[in-house]
Parts: structure tokens; C-alpha cells; sequence
């Protein structure tokens, strides 16, 4: 079946570029492998569109290999959908590549970073009262704990997805509070309430 041109595509999907794929099949290195990606709108990098997982489909056309859509959240009507990328990409997340519609030559606007592994996000956690820092609150997320310094702030690595947070503090009420890390998602700022007396 021919691919269809990026013009003929309906306008809901031009103007949700990201949400094509939440999942595709891609060609890595010659191998079956997952990987996961993060999307852009452009080819520098600013336009942060989404994040997920990749795997092979085998076919290639000249220096470029098929993608399918395998998932998709927002969007299932896409799923299935195929779509061509530069073969044998870094999958070290240092190069953007272009998504296409055919063998490199109608590009679809979108562009993706490839790791080998679950990216790690550097995360900021700020702490405050709802006006001031908060120094020396406990932040435990999994196993890890940390304390808040001068600017009631602390860091964590993180994959991406959904953590838990709790922070401990003397007069303050506990609290828990689930974040979720991405690629645009890695400082939060939680407040604290002042315990009664």
C-alpha cells in the first residue's frame, strides 16, 4: 500500500506531530531491539512534543529503514502507520534524527533522539512553606533520601515516569506527592503546611 503524503494527513494529526507514535518500530544497528526516544518539532531541539519506546520492523530502503506505529494514547487511529528514519542512528541521544514519510525525501516535521537505555533525568525538587525555602527537609524517593539545602532545594536522577515524593520536616505536616518526570519535566517545587498545634 502507498504511504500517504504528510499533506494528505489530516490537519488533527499535522498539528499533533508527537502524538503519531507514543511507540514505534525502528531499525537499529541491524538488530531486534527496543529503544526508547524523545520527539521535537524541530531539528534543534527546543520544541520538546514526547518520549517512548522503539523497536525494529527489518525493511530498508536505501540509507533509510521503515517505522510503524505500535502505540499510540492520544491517537490510536494512527496505529500501524509507517514512517522511514536515517538507519543505523547513535542511540546515545546525541543526534536528532528526521522522521519521513518515504525513503528521506517528504520529512514530516518531527524529529527523535534514540537511547540505547531508559534516559535518566537530572530532577530538581524545590521545598518551601508556600512563601520561603524550606532548609533541612527529608526528600526520599524509592531508596534514596536527600535533605534540602539553604534554597530548600535537592536533586535526584531519575527515569522517566511517575515517582513518589515524601518530605519529612519538623513542624511541618508530612506530605507525598507523585511527579512525573520527562524530557520538559525535571524541576517541581512542593510546599509544605505548618503543623497545628
Amino acid at each position: 500500500m502507498a504511504l500517504k503524503k504528510w499533506s494528505q494527513l489530516p490537519v488533527a494529526v499535522k498539528r499533533n506531530r508527537a502524538k503519531l507514535y507514543e511507540y514505534i518500530r525502528l531499525e537499529l544497528n541491524g538488530e531486534l531491539e527496543t529503544y526508547y526516544f524523545d520527539s521535537f518539532g524541530d531539528s534543534s531541539c527546543t520544541e520538546y512534543l514526547d518520549s517512548g519506546t522503539v523497536m525494529a520492523t527489518g525493511n530498508i530502503e536505501w540509507d533509510y529503514t521503515q517505522v510503524e506505529v505500535l502505540t499510540n494514547n492520544a491517537h490510536p487511529e494512527f496505529v500501524g502507520k509507517r514512517y522511514f528514519v536515517e538507519k543505523n542512528p547513535k542511540t546515545d541521544g546525541s543526534k536528532a534524527y528526521q522522521l519521513y514519510l518515504d525513503d528521506g525525501t517528504t520529512g514530516t516535521g518531527m524529529y527523535v533522539k534514540i537511547y540505547a537505555e531508559a534516559p535518566k533525568r537530572t530532577v530538581s525538587i524545590t521545598v518551601n512553606d508556600g512563601t520561603d525555602p524550606v532548609q533541612g527537609a527529608k526528600v526520599v524517593i524509592g531508596s534514596e533520601e536527600k535533605t534540602t539545602g539553604s534554597a530548600g532545594g535537592c536533586s535526584f536522577t531519575l527515569p522517566d515516569g511517575k515517582s513518589s515524593v515524601s518530605i519529612t520536616k519538623t513542624g511541618f505536616t508530612d506530605k507525598t506527592q507523585e511527579i512525573t518526570v520527562s524530557y520538559s519535566g525535571t524541576s517541581f517545587t512542593i510546599s509544605l503546611t505548618a503543623a497545628s498545634s
